[in-house]
């Protein structure tokens, strides 16, 4: 195999949507493929990806929950209507997030900002996935838009990360929204 082929196939990796990576069945999941495991004390899905719908709030099972510096990625799912609904979220500059602060990214604005212009900048995105079972996706996307917005948590030094992440796509007629939730503990 040439240099060439295996940089192709190294690039094709790093550019997959994040449901490819999964090699659990659904009873048992991890955290922390990071430098560090982060802590999640709660998390929830609602809403439709492809054909698997949540009717209500559904407890979510953590996946992975992992730190890499100022990195956070968190993925979580549940089984909904149709299958297993899943999330994965990967926010950049997650040690500068507040109460109070609020992340919209979508075509038009795919880099934003938090704070003052001399702070760095932060930024948010989702992959959703849904299938018949865990692992089994047929639903893969990058959300079209997503919306973070951090609240205080139910105890001290914890965040309540509340997503939200729209999918324009194929496989359904309307765009569909799936909203999830996490509390974490910082540090």
């Amino acid at each position: 195999m040439s240099r060439t082929h295996v940089l192709l196939i190294a690039l094709a990796g790093f550019g997959a949507p994040g449901c490819l990576y999964g090699i659990d069945d659904f009873g048992t999941g991890y955290s922390g493929r990071g430098e560090t495991a982060l802590q999640v004390q709660e998390s929830a899905l609602d809403g439709e990806a492809g054909a698997v719908a949540l009717d209500e709030p559904t407890a979510a099972r953590v996946f992975e929950a992992a730190r890499y510096g100022d990195i956070v990625d968190i993925e979580i799912r549940a089984r909904g209507r149709g299958g297993v609904l899943m999330q994965r979220y990967s926010i950049e500059g997650f040690d500068r997030l507040t109460p109070g602060d609020e992340l919209v990214v979508d075509g038009a604005t795919p880099y934003v900002g938090i704070g003052t212009d001399a702070e760095p900048e932060a930024n948010v995105s989702a992959v959703g996935c849904s299938g018949p079972r865990d692992d089994e996706w047929e639903f893969d996307q990058m959300a079209d838009e997503v919306t973070l917005q951090v609240e205080e948590g139910p105890e001290p030094d914890t965040l309540r990360l509340n997503f939200t992440a729209r999918f324009d796509s194929y496989y359904a007629a309307d765009a569909q929204t799936v909203q999830g939730s996490v509390v974490v503990a910082i540090d």
